[in-house]
């Protein structure tokens, strides 16, 4: 996935849990957005392509994101197999 200014790689690394990656092995996750909330995954976002999905995450972002401001969750990107946790605000702890 690209890195612009909608998706921030994170900075410090953690494990990623094994249920995301099955969630992001699931053929109709081949692009996706995955969210971690209290240990449980959520796919938030499918898209047919890369491209596609960058498009609706800037909905997603305006509509759904702040509503996840103050929980405890970790943001994932699909790119055709691969997972990269991403960092969508700050955090305020």
């Amino acid at each position: 996935m690209g890195h612009g200014p909608l998706l921030l790689p994170r900075m410090k690394s953690l494990l990623i849990p094994s249920s995301v990656y099955k969630a992001a092995a699931l053929d109709e996750n081949t692009y996706a957005l995955l969210i971690l909330l209290d240990g449980t995954v959520f796919v938030e976002l499918q898209a047919k392509s890369n491209k596609a999905l960058e498009k609706v995450l800037i909905g997603w972002k305006a509509e759904t994101l702040p509503s996840l401001a103050r929980s405890d969750v970790r943001f994932f990107a699909v790119n055709c197999g691969k997972v990269f946790e991403l960092t969508l605000f700050r955090s305020k702890r």
